[in-house]
């Protein structure tokens, strides 16, 4: 869950990568290896991704087969100092919670999923709106495109490196020749993620971005101590008759206790509250004001309806000797129905 490095770079054994969204660090290339398998593995299974993570682009045709996909690119790569490479990357997924969108796109005649991010949206405050969800359609009835929304987490990996030089053998004085520097080998690296950025200065109101924000820190940054030991705390070992049935229990219970530590973690790591209705369970979106100066004339019209046919209702005693609902009042003698009748 890490941009690729540039060919003529390489890790070094005891690089540092430092996470400043959580201040968390992993230290060792042998963790970090085994931290971005994890992170890849459990993050395509939270989001239902069947094809694996796309690190270096899709050569498929079908681009929105290709987007569908957990999809990680490098947008820009650069030497900003002789010791320093920047590298920008974004990672984007269908949250499962539209998939269903995708499924009705490929089950309608004629219909193809629009996938669409939603990054310059970060500082709006989510609403909810019915003629929103009116034009998603209509413009999928005409078009034959359904617009499906496109999480994107976008980094920044600051990374600090050294040159080393290469050995060619020796000169007839015995000295040893040198190349120019073939080398550059990272030592630390430093993660800077833009709804995170957002977030600490105040920029982020869209609970939708910081839904995901969050989503992506649990699964994909979840340092490895925070994950299940295998039961070896409790002096068991593989192969241990005693391994199978006590490490089930403890590895259950280990694990949701290690889950809701990180969880907390992340809580209190960034200014979440900021976010209105990111920390509140009982949160109810607000309407848009569109769908509100949609309904003023249905709601004029209504109340007019009403308060003609209250008035009419009042007058009508005095006017036709009743009321406009309910039983007649008035009984017609059998004389003045015989004149009506007239046999």
């Amino acid at each position: 869950m890490l941009p690729p490095l540039p060919p003529s770079f390489e890790y070094d054994d005891a690089v540092v990568f430092f996470q400043r969204a959580t201040s968390t660090r992993i230290s060792g290339r042998d963790q970090l290896d085994a931290s971005l398998e994890q992170w890849g593995r459990d993050f395509r299974t939270e989001v239902n991704d069947d094809d694996g993570l796309d690190t270096y682009g899709s050569t498929k045709e079908d681009d929105s087969l290709r987007l569908r996909s957990v999809r990680l690119q490098t947008s820009v790569t650069t030497t900003v100092s002789p010791t320093t490479l920047l590298m920008r990357w974004n990672l984007t997924y269908v949250d499962p919670s539209v998939a269903w969108l995708v499924s009705l796109s490929q089950s309608v005649p004629g219909w193809t999923p629009d996938f669409r991010s939603y990054t310059d949206k970060v500082s709006e405050v989510r609403t909810f709106s019915y003629s929103a969800l009116g034009r998603l359609f209509t413009n999928a009835f005409t078009t034959g495109k359904l617009r499906v929304p496109l999480a994107c987490i976008e980094g920044t990996m600051t990374c600090e490196f050294r040159e080393e030089n290469c050995c060619d053998g020796e000169d007839a004085a015995g000295d040893v020749t040198r190349t120019k520097p073939t080398k550059k080998v990272v030592t630390s690296i430093a993660e800077d993620l833009a709804y995170a950025q957002d977030l600490n200065r105040g920029a982020l109101s869209n609970r939708l971005c910081a839904r995901d924000l969050q989503f992506f820190l649990e699964v994909a940054r979840k340092p490895l101590e925070y994950w299940n030991d295998g039961g070896r705390n409790q002096g068991y070992e593989k192969g241990d008759s005693k391994f199978s049935a006590k490490s089930d229990n403890y590895n259950n219970a280990k694990s949701r206790q290690q889950h809701e530590y990180w969880e907390d973690l992340v809580t209190e790591s960034l200014p979440w509250r900021s976010v209105p209705g990111m920390m509140d369970p009982m949160y109810i979106e607000s309407q848009s004001e569109d769908d509100l100066e949609a309904k003023l004339p249905l709601v004029f019209g209504t109340v007019s309806i009403i308060l003609v046919v209250g008035f009419a209702n009042w007058v009508a005693p005095y006017l036709i000797g009743q009321s406009l609902f309910g039983g007649p009042s008035y009984i017609v003698p059998p004389s003045e129905l015989n004149d009506i009748i007239r046999y």
